[in-house]
C-alpha cells in the first residue's frame, strides 16, 4: 500500500464510457493482487435492446425488419400509444422471411376479450393467412398498447407467439383487454414481423414499438 500514491486512480485520464470487455481492473484475490477483464464482472441484462420503430401516418403496415437473428432465441416486442385511423379494425400480423417477404399460411391463433361492451368474446382460426392480436379496435388516438413475446422465430422449428393488449372498444368508451397466442405451422427461419389491419387501413403517426432480445441465462 505504501508504494501506491493516493491519487493513483484520480490522477489518470477518465474513461467516460462503459469499459470494453477486455479492459482490465486490479483486484485483491484473498490478499494477492491480480488483474481481471471487465467481461467477468459486468452485469448481463435479461433484455437487450435491438431496435425501435415509429409508425408513419401514411403507412398501412408497420414492418419490423431484421430484428430476429441467431443472437437470441426469444424476443419481446413492446408497443405503446399506437392508433389505427379507422374504427372497427381487426389488427393482424405476419412473420417475414429473409427477403422481408410475408409468410402467409399456417397461422393457428386464438384470442379472448373482456368487456367488449359488457360481453366476453373468444375468437380463433386454424390455418389462417395471418395471426390476429386485436379485434374491433377504435381509432381513438394512442389507445393501443401491449406486447408480444415471440418464441424461436429464427430457429428451424415452429414459431409461437403470445400477446396481451389493451385498447378502446369500437363503439363505446370501455377498456378492451385482449389476450391470445398463435403458432405457425412452418419451420421457416423468420427475420421480422409486419403489423397491419384486415382492411388495409393506415396507422396514425403515434406511439412507438421497441424490440428486445431475451437472454437465455
Amino acid at each position: 500500500g505504501a508504494k501506491l500514491n493516493t491519487d493513483v486512480i484520480s490522477a489518470q485520464t477518465e474513461l467516460a464510457a462503459e469499459p470494453a470487455d477486455t479492459d482490465e481492473l486490479l483486484v485483491s484475490d484473498a490478499g494477492v493482487l491480480k488483474r481481471v477483464d471487465y467481461s467477468h464482472i459486468k452485469a448481463s441484462p435479461g433484455l437487450s435492446f435491438i431496435n425501435s420503430f415509429t409508425p408513419s401516418g401514411s403507412a398501412s403496415t408497420i414492418s419490423l425488419t431484421g430484428i430476429f437473428t441467431s443472437s437470441f432465441r426469444n424476443y419481446r416486442i413492446v408497443c405503446d400509444g399506437l392508433s389505427i385511423a379507422t374504427n372497427n379494425s381487426d389488427m393482424v400480423y405476419r412473420f417475414l422471411t429473409g427477403t422481408n417477404t410475408d409468410h402467409s399460411s399456417g397461422y393457428y391463433w386464438a384470442i379472448g376479450t373482456s368487456n367488449r361492451n359488457g360481453t366476453s368474446v373468444n375468437e380463433n382460426s386454424d390455418n389462417d393467412s395471418r395471426g390476429r392480436f386485436l379485434s374491433n379496435t377504435s381509432n381513438d388516438d394512442g389507445t393501443i398498447s401491449g406486447e408480444f413475446v415471440v418464441y424461436g422465430p429464427n430457429q428451424s422449428a415452429k414459431t409461437t407467439i403470445t400477446h396481451a393488449f389493451i385498447d378502446r372498444y369500437e363503439g363505446s368508451a370501455t377498456a378492451h383487454p385482449q389476450y391470445g397466442g398463435c403458432w405457425v405451422n412452418a419451420g421457416d427461419q423468420f427475420t421480422g414481423i409486419r403489423l397491419f389491419s384486415t382492411g388495409g387501413y393506415n396507422w396514425d403517426a403515434l406511439g412507438k414499438i421497441t424490440v428486445y432480445g431475451m437472454a437465455d441465462s
